[in-house]
């Protein structure tokens, strides 16, 4: 009885430890996280802190030619990211100097329309990783809250409207930061 009792007794010991260990180690591993993202530095304001770019897109709607001009402005708007687990990173703000909040292609109704894709900010000012979507337009639905791509061969069957030229925005090559 005393054996098993023994026996009993060490394996509840390296169950518990077990435990200890399924609890502690994600804990530090995230403790370890927060800490190293609050001691790093912030990056250093970039050169380039404001640019300017072309929009011209080109499109046709039930056999009329429509041409969509405007200049996308980029602004350098500080640093974000401390505490979100994303690592510290420059921040962009943006605006058309149309003064439009979007480039709207089509308007389909009250709550939704087919807009024309700006992507990233960061991209065009040197700093971000993914390239804007050329491959379709945004489709929003301000009543679901929600953005999906229509490709452009969808356009053209479901609402008619064919894309006869868009042109490719080119990012800055960001020069080191000041």
């Amino acid at each position: 009885m005393l054996i098993g009792t023994f026996i009993l007794l060490k394996i509840l010991k390296y169950i518990g430890l077990y435990l200890l260990a399924c609890i502690a180690l994600p804990f530090l591993f995230w403790l370890w996280m927060a800490v190293s993202l609050y001691l790093t530095p912030a990056p250093r304001k970039p050169k380039i802190t404001f640019a300017e770019f072309p929009i011209r897109l080109e499109y046709e709607i039930n056999g009329e030619r429509v041409v969509i001009e405007d200049t996308l402005q980029c602004m350098y708007d500080g640093t974000e990211g401390r505490g979100s687990m994303q690592g510290i990173h420059h921040k962009w703000k943006w605006k058309l100097v149309s003064g439009n909040k979007r480039v709207t292609i089509l308007k389909l109704d009250d709550y939704r329309e087919i807009c024309y894709p700006l992507g990233d900010i960061a991209y065009y000012m040197g700093y971000g990783w993914s390239e804007p979507n050329f491959y379709g337009v945004d489709l929003i639905d301000w009543k679901k809250g929600s953005r999906s791509t229509i490709f452009v061969d969808e356009l053209l069957m479901n609402y008619h409207i064919k894309i006869i030229k868009w042109d490719k925005i080119k990012p800055l090559l960001q020069q080191p930061t000041v």
